[in-house]
This record gives C-alpha cells, structure tokens and sequence, in this order.
C-alpha cells in the first residue's frame, strides 16, 4: 500500500521530478511524526492544491482585480485562473514553476485585505507571520504547518468530518460539509475505503 501511494503520488503531480519526491517525502514525514494517517494528508494536498507547491489563491469580488491580474499575467511565467466560487465571488489561483517568483507574488499580496492561501496545501494568511513566507513554498514546511492545523481542528472536534471541513474554514461554524464532500470524493476516488 505505501508503495503504491508513493507511486501514484508522483505520477500525479506535475511540478520536476525533485519537488515530486519532497512532497512525497513531507508527506510521509509529517504523517509519520504526528500518527496522522498519509492517506489524510495526501487528500489535502490533492484537495486544496492538486499537488502544486507553488501556488497562492484567495477569493474575490472584485471583477476588476481579476481582469486586471487576467491581463498582467498573460504572456508571463505565471499561470492564472479564476472560476466561479459562489453566486458573489470568484476563486482565483495563481501558479509558476518557480519557487522564487511565487515568493515575491506572495510577498505582494501578503498586504491585500483579503485572506490569501498559499502553497501545497494552501495554508492560510490567518495561520501565518509575514517572516514565514520565505518557507511557505518548501514542501517540508508546508506540510508540516498543515499537519499542525489540522492537528488543532482534530483536537476541538471529535469527528474526523469536522475536523476536515475546519482545515478549510477554520473554526467558526459550518453551514455546509461542501470541503469534507470534495476531500471524500478523492478519497474514496483513490483509496475506495471512505466511510
């Protein structure tokens, strides 16, 4: 079974072959360390970033703002997309290869006034310090900050449902399971065991 998800985690990601196997290798670490199930964290990372280390997102109202930053980064070593969200608001990710690059993005946005996740498994600014940032788009210390998130919301609630849907929106009360539906949905997609 390890091998197996070794194996299929990096023939999932599309970032080099280097950043695939420190992924993997923060993965399994972080699982190890914190008795959190691999497979847990390995459906996060696929949930909230589809395995892109180097990637911010945040949602937005603002339509001006996405044509704006649609037309900046067009042409560039950016990637850009925005979708949807709800019936006000879009999601809007941007992407590089480049660590160094995301990094000053990162860095420009961290003063916007709206909450910006950033990396593999898109922590949020809520969950960081400005000094941060330099290591946000390490594997390693990504997933080793969402391992400790997630640890939080397992240690408020019992369920593993709740403490799934809060490591997507925090603590306040959920009004929908619409993150823990996506995460099962992976889930069962490559483990077939959800329950």
């Amino acid at each position: 079974m390890k091998r197996a998800l070794l194996a299929f985690l990096l023939c999932a990601c599309t970032s080099n072959a280097d950043v695939r196997q420190d992924i993997a290798d923060s993965l399994w670490a972080a699982a190890y360390s914190s008795n959190i199930d691999v497979r847990v964290l390995y459906t996060i990372a696929k949930t909230e970033s589809n395995f892109q280390p180097y990637i911010i997102s945040f949602l937005t109202s603002d339509t001006d703002l996405i044509k704006k930053l649609k037309a900046g980064f067009k042409g560039s070593i950016y990637h850009f997309r925005s979708s949807k969200y709800n019936s006000s608001k879009y999601a809007v990710s941007i992407s590089s290869n480049s660590k160094e690059a995301m990094l000053e993005l990162a860095k420009f946005f961290w003063d916007f006034d709206f909450n910006v996740d950033f990396g593999l498994m898109q922590i949020s600014k809520q969950n960081l310090k400005k000094d941060e940032l330099e290591f946000i788009f390490d594997p390693q210390y990504n997933v080793s900050k969402s391992k400790e998130i997630l640890a939080l919301c397992a240690g408020r609630y019992s369920s593993a449902k709740d403490a799934i849907e809060c490591y997507n929106k925090g603590f306040a009360t959920k009004k929908n399971y619409n993150y823990y539906a996506r995460f099962m949905n992976y889930f069962d997609s490559f483990f077939g065991e959800g329950k």
